[in-house]
């Protein structure tokens, strides 16, 4: 797999991590070539630590306070040891204001020096598994992964929305399981996400007032798919009937990017009466139409343009 650098990790947790740069470098170090194994993930960021020192050094509350308390000879050495060749980054942790002296003596040693708002294990969390999910190339997505109308559909949305239940009905249809709860993603071929489940959940899924189900033992052998491409993410999302108003009629292009693939993304408003497994089904029939190159939204466009061009013809 590619290398990591410094900047790609960044902008990848940008979102959720809400990292500021105060020191950036003319070069992007590289943080692994891509062939590291998990062990070497946590050698990668961690708390401060000056005997074996990470690439990605975090300093939240504790450290700063601890520095601070230090004399200067006994600081200027932790400086020393701390900006050492392996050194790559310093992150300040916990919305702290970067210390000047650290950061003169980073910026002196080529380090890069960021800051960020969630406290030092909040960002050493994020980070490791964000490191861990890039060198082995696979992600767990929360969700409903399904076979619909032939392609791979994640349903996605905040808890308790009724994933479960519109999986559930799916089902009733016709269509397929791969995995409830917590589908795993792989990247292999390029522009290509293929989704599995993992092995404690096959066959399984659970609906709120019924529990555990095996839908294998339910529905039959047919109704469980081992793994497929995914191809479209729908995100269910609740309206009121007053925001459901004020939907765009026309569909915005979107996107979901997961593994570094930009995946189509459907967003379908949750609301009474809606009937939410036709919907999905037509989203999937609708991809399918845009895969082979058929745009509706586009033709309707042309349609409407042709009629004003041509009132009478």
């Amino acid at each position: 797999m590619p290398a990591i650098t410094l900047s790609g990790l960044v902008q990848r947790v940008d979102q959720r991590l809400e990292l500021q740069w105060e020191a950036q470098l003319a070069t992007d170090p590289v943080l692994t070539d891509g062939d590291a194994g998990n062990d070497a993930i946590h050698s990668l960021v961690g708390h401060m630590n000056v005997i074996y020192p990470h690439k990605i050094q975090i300093l939240g509350q504790d450290e700063i306070t601890y520095l601070k308390a230090l004399h200067a000879a006994t600081l200027e050495d932790i400086l020393q040891r701390l900006t050492s060749h392996n050194t790559t980054a310093i992150i300040f942790a916990d919305d702290q204001a970067p210390d000047a002296r650290i950061t003169a003596s980073a910026s002196a040693s080529n380090i890069a020096v960021l800051k960020c708002r969630q406290t030092a294990d909040e960002a050493i969390e994020l980070i490791q598994q964000l490191l861990r999910d890039l060198i082995t190339n696979q992600v767990i997505v929360h969700g409903v992964f399904m076979e619909v109308i032939g392609i791979g559909v994640l349903i996605t949305g905040a808890s308790g929305i009724g994933k479960s239940e519109l999986a559930l009905e799916l089902l009733s249809r016709g269509h397929r399981l791969i995995a409830d709860d917590a589908p795993q993603f792989s990247s292999g071929a390029p522009n290509s996400v293929t989704g599995t489940c993992p092995r404690a959940l096959q066959d399984f899924m659970e609906v709120r007032g019924l529990g555990i189900l095996n839908v294998r033992a339910m529905f039959g052998d047919s109704a469980i798919k081992r793994k497929k491409d995914l191809r479209l993410v729908v995100e269910l999302q609740e309206m009121s009937d007053k925001q459901l108003a004020h939907v765009e009629r026309v569909s915005v292009s979107q996107k979901r990017n997961i593994l570094g693939v930009d995946l189509p993304l459907v967003t379908i408003p949750v609301a009474p009466g809606r009937n939410l497994a036709i919907i999905v089904e037509s989203a999937a029939r609708n991809q399918i139409l845009l895969n082979k190159g058929y745009n509706a939204a586009e033709a309707f466009s042309r349609q409407q343009r042709s009629i004003m061009e041509n009132p009478e013809s």
